[in-house]
């Protein structure tokens, strides 16, 4: 039971990083706690469970962004408390499937260091090992919320240690050598030296020690850090940021009331001489099922002939039961227009996983899940390579995409000239949680350092940034507003 005890508290401690992002320190002591743990175990089976529990509990904070989805509209769920329900069952579901990861560790970490004796081996392979039991998570959740066009990856990232040490200002920069990978694998050997630590010190120092170290890397990571990166790319990039309800529209009027809106926010921004221009994901100011010559002709004349580059991005139905999140890049120097569609879905976001189909329909819910099928029918789009996105046009990150650690990687794997990577997102349904914000904030970050290009965000019912190089983060200056859009402009 002790040991158990000991699992929990590394479980909150591992977690809680992932809610009160200043707390990042509160990680690395629970991977101390984890091996403290996992060192005083008698049996392997209390072993895998105990490290199964840990993660899962860490999973439950770092997946507790989706509480902020209730109440869910009634218009898909009429039964009492259903859609609670649906919001627990993927909540405890998906930190059960990540959970798996930390009986990998804990269980590899047992065998080398009780029953081989291979302490000295047991300490330093950890914080690999930590690495690949969140690969090997991630890949099992995969598997959890496989669509009807499944795909089996390793994308989903969240509650990965490694984020935590976005928080400070010196250890973030480490992310250039190989992003939030390495990041997980110093936070893992930090964690192992503060158990080290604990264990060789005599017990009247421990204290003063730990909290002489606690108190060194909180100070430390407030510190400035110059990295001597110019802004000299000029560009003026024009975030178009939105209070809209959700991404269900549900007639025509309200089709074209959103296409008045975002045209009075685009007229602001061609106002004040931009060269680009990003409207957030799922905006639909234009009709993505056109031809690209159509909404080449369409945009210049709603554009006055302006010299901008245009991001939107809307729903392509590509057959009766299927639909695509297309994104048309428009460019108004040569009057072309580009299109590439979103590849990696949010699960229950834009596509009802299989088995919570099934799962529904075991408990009567069929009618219900056929029903919200017909809105979350987004499959990956046939345009998946973005190389046709001539040179010198940014590359689309699609919301949630974020979240897999090497999506830009894969963005600039053919080498060509991009001058920074739009980002449109939406968190319509998630109500602008913060605990979403943060962890999407910690990701970008570290994703334009690893990659050395900026990242400039806009979005519906959230702020729109830029990630420069550096890992910095700032903030666009607003030039306008209107009904339910501002419009905000920074230089790159």
């Amino acid at each position: 039971m002790k040991m158990f005890s000991w699992y929990t508290v590394s479980g909150v401690l591992l977690g809680v990083p992932f809610v009160v992002p200043a707390l990042w320190v509160c990680g690395l002591i629970g991977v101390a706690v984890f091996v403290y743990a996992t060192t005083i175990a008698k049996a392997p089976g209390a072993v895998l469970l105990g490290g199964f529990v840990a993660w899962m509990v860490k999973s439950l904070f770092a997946l507790s962004f989706g509480w902020s989805i209730w109440p869910i509209e009634s218009f898909l769920f009429t039964l009492p408390l259903s859609g609670f329900w649906v919001i627990a069952m993927y909540w405890i579901s998906g930190s059960v499937f990540l959970g798996t990861g930390g009986a990998f560790v804990a269980g590899w970490l047992w065998y080398t260091w009780t029953h081989k004796k291979y302490e000295t081996l047991a300490l330093l392979t950890l914080p690999v090992l930590w690495l690949l039991g969140e690969f090997l998570a991630a890949r099992l959740f995969s598997v959890l919320t496989i669509g009807p066009d499944g795909f089996y990856t390793a994308a989903f990232s969240y509650g990965q240690l490694g984020y935590i040490l976005a928080e400070h200002n010196l250890l973030i920069l480490l992310a250039k050598l190989g992003g939030v990978y390495v990041l997980t694998v110093i936070a893992a050997m930090m964690g192992v030296m503060f158990w080290y630590g604990y264990q060789k010190l005599a017990p009247t120092k421990r204290s003063l020690a730990g909290v002489g170290a606690v108190i060194v890397l909180i100070v430390s990571g407030f510190v400035p850090v110059s990295t001597g990166e110019v802004m000299g790319a000029g560009l003026k990039i024009a975030v178009v940021d939105t209070e809209f309800n959700n991404q269900i529209i549900r007639s025509l009027d309200e089709i074209t009331q959103r296409e008045v809106l975002l045209g009075e926010a685009i007229e602001v921004a061609i106002a004040n001489g931009v060269t680009h221009i990003i409207l957030p994901e799922g905006s639909r100011f234009n009709d993505a099922q056109q031809s690209v010559g159509a909404l080449a002709r369409r945009l210049r004349f709603l554009t006055a002939d302006a010299t901008v580059v245009l991001v939107d991005s809307g729903r392509a139905e590509l057959n009766a039961v299927d639909t695509a999140l297309r994104a048309t890049v428009y460019d108004g120097v040569t009057k072309e227009a580009w299109q590439v569609d979103k590849q990696y879905l949010v699960p229950q976001g834009e596509y009802v996983p299989v088995y919570f189909g099934e799962l529904f329909k075991l408990v009567g819910m069929g009618e219900r899940v056929a029903e919200v099928g017909k809105v979350f029918d987004f499959v990956p789009g046939p345009l998946r390579d973005q190389s046709v996105l001539p040179a010198g046009m940014p590359r689309i990150l699609f919301c949630h995409s974020s979240a897999d650690p090497v999506a830009i990687r894969r963005l600039l794997a053919d080498g060509a000239e991009v001058p920074f990577i739009a980002h449109p997102i939406s968190h319509a349904w998630f109500g602008g949680s913060q605990v979403l914000k943060d962890q999407q904030t910690a990701m970008l970050r570290i994703q334009a350092l690893w990659n050395d290009i900026a990242i400039v965000s806009a979005g519906n019912k959230t702020r729109g940034e830029l990630y420069a190089k550096n890992g910095e983060v700032r903030i666009p200056i607003e030039v306008g507003s209107g009904e339910g859009w501002t419009v905000s402009v920074i230089d790159l």
